[in-house]
């Protein structure tokens, strides 16, 4: 900003005081405009009724911040200025204002306080003027014409009262303000009222307050920019955010609350600039019934739609559900129906494990016929399950080659870090040598598979895999129809139970360390299976305090290798 400079024994003019002010005006209206913006905002201005209460109301000092011209018509000998900024209106003094009730019974009024900037010349002086003709005697007013001459431009904030059209109470409609105001509160009063209280007095919503620095940890601990109720439907969300956005772009984030469960799809309209879509934290679908009647919701924009971070949105179960997948179907559906079935295996069980409370009952995954699905990898334990028979991935039990898991460099199925699940009718291949690749069940960390009606193809390590006190259960027929380097390859305290299989081997596959290959407190339980075919290599190996049991003959597992145990593990 400008400050002029005077000099001592100048001759000084009327334009050093006027150029001293508007410089100070100019600086202050600049500052304003960076803090405040261009947009109309008001400062205290607070509506409360008179002590003692009456027909009236006061209106506390405060100010007006609006985009103004600096000077509309002369300002002094310096002329008009076309410049603009944030000019401040200022209401020095406590307003009061009288409300007059309806005349007609059962009727209310809604009155409107409504504020204006504005910029008069007021405060008239005669001034004393320079007389050339005799300097002791000063002039009255302009060429001694005792003339009053407004000596102030004054920035006011005006405040008024607009009156609504009375009508039958609870009907009755606020107005909007006048030209050039700006409404701040609404005061509603009944026929027969004789007092205004606290509970006549609202603030409007719309009403651009804008908070002094002390307020302003106290509004981001209360949200008061992120937070809006949801004024739409269960399903299509209207959030009304205050200052109102004009754009929306990634990492836009606010919070609602549900006023209803949902019954599909989400949608949010964000102070109606447009309709986004509402999905879960990892991009799929809003199931039905995820979020609740009164669920408070953190949305964040990630360009395309809003996704709800906070992971609490789960679907609590009332019955059994069915999920969907095919070779034709997408990630991006819901899997709820066979028509809009999911494309993978793993994006329904990350379905199961984010968006479900089981509840206790069954969800089944039904998985079409067709060739090359890629493997998945479930883990944990999903919230309300309760057992490995809660979670079933169903293929075709009766044909299980009818539906192929081809996992590349990959495992077919895999559980792993205390993940519990059913598998049944598929036919397992599964390519790689590296850590959790070439496996068809893979059961890691406390996990458990329970396999039924399955056909194993080619695995390059092993048809099944369990460690880290983990466990696999085969039941049904089990068809081996390719070689792998076990068939049962468990250690680490860990189980594979056959008992209550029939297994199959079709083409003599090869298994290039053992049939049943157990170490390092590996547990194989053969006893009481059906085993049919042959096979070559070794029939099985136990060491490091392992053990297999299989009903005491040393040719029960199919080989043309006799299988050995080492001194610290048994076989019987």
């Amino acid at each position: 900003m400008d400050r002029h400079i005077v000099y001592p024994g100048s001759i000084p003019l009327e334009t050093d005081q006027l150029n001293a002010a508007k410089d100070a005006y100019y600086g202050v209206g600049w500052l304003s405009q960076s803090a405040i913006g261009v947009n109309t905002q008001v400062v205290g201005l607070a509506v409360t009724p008179t002590s003692p209460a009456s027909l009236q109301v006061n209106v506390a000092p405060g100010a007006i911040y609006s985009f103004q011209t600096v000077d509309s018509i002369p300002y002094g000998s310096l002329g008009t200025d076309a410049n603009q900024f944030t000019a401040q209106g200022i209401s020095k003094s406590t307003t009061t204002l009288t409300i007059t009730p309806p005349g007609t019974v059962g009727q209310s009024i809604n009155y409107l306080v409504q504020v204006a900037f504005s910029e008069p010349d007021g405060t008239p002086v005669i001034l004393p003027y320079y007389n050339a003709s005799n300097p002791s005697v000063a002039w009255s007013g302009p060429n001694n014409t005792g003339i009053a001459q407004n000596t102030v431009r004054q920035n006011t904030c005006v405040v008024g009262l607009k009156a609504g059209s009375p009508a039958a109470t609870g009907s009755q409609t606020t107005p909007a303000p006048d030209a050039g105001y700006t409404g701040i509160y609404v005061v509603t009063v009944a026929q027969g009222q004789t007092t205004i209280t606290g509970g006549n007095i609202t603030a409007l919503s719309t009403a651009p307050y804008f908070p002094t620095l002390p307020q302003i940890p106290l509004a981001v601990q209360a949200s008061q920019w992120t937070y809006s109720p949801n004024f739409g439907t269960a399903n299509a969300y209207l959030v009304s955010l205050g200052p109102a956005p004009t754009v929306v772009n990634t990492g836009f984030r606010f919070q609602t609350k549900a006023n209803a469960v949902n019954t599909g799809a989400m949608t949010v309209n964000v102070n109606f600039l447009l309709v986004y879509p509402v999905v879960n934290g990892d991009g799929s679908p809003v199931a039905p019934g995820a979020v609740t009647a009164g669920q408070m919701l953190d949305l964040i924009y990630d360009g395309t739609s809003f996704r709800i971070t906070n992971t609490s949105v789960r679907q609590r179960l009332t019955g059994p559900l069915n999920l969907y997948v095919a070779t034709t179907g997408s990630d991006s559906n819901n899997g709820l129906t066979s028509g809009t079935a999911f494309l993978t295996t793993q994006r329904a069980w990350n379905y199961i494990q984010n968006n479900l409370d089981l509840n206790g009952f069954v969800v089944t995954v039904n998985v079409a016929t067709g060739a090359g699905y890629a493997g998945m990898i479930g883990s944990g334990f999903c919230t309300g399950q309760t057992s490995a028979s809660s979670i079933v991935f169903l293929g075709n039990p009766t044909t299980p080659t009818n539906v192929t898991i081809n996992a590349t460099n990959a495992c077919c199925f895999s559980a792993v870090n205390g993940a519990y699940f059913t598998v049944a009718g598929f036919q397992l291949g599964a390519t790689g040598g590296g850590l959790n690749q070439g496996i068809g069940l893979n059961a890691a960390q406390s996990s458990q598979i329970v396999s039924q009606n399955m056909s194993f193809g080619g695995c390059a390590v092993s048809h099944t895999f369990t460690s880290g006190g983990s466990y696999i259960f085969l039941q049904g027929p089990i068809a081996i129809t390719s070689s792998s380097n076990s068939f049962i390859y468990s250690q680490f305290a860990s189980g594979v139970n056959v008992t209550q299989a029939t297994i199959t081997l079709t083409g003599t596959p090869n298994f290039a360390n053992a049939f049943v290959n157990v170490t390092a407190g590996g547990l194989a339980i053969g006893t009481g299976a059906s085993i049919s075919g042959a096979a070559t290599g070794k029939r099985y190996s136990g060491t490091l305090n392992s053990i297999i049991v299989a009903g005491g003959s040393a040719m029960f597992f199919p080989g043309s290798v006799a299988g050995t145990v080492d001194a610290t593990s048994s076989y019987g």
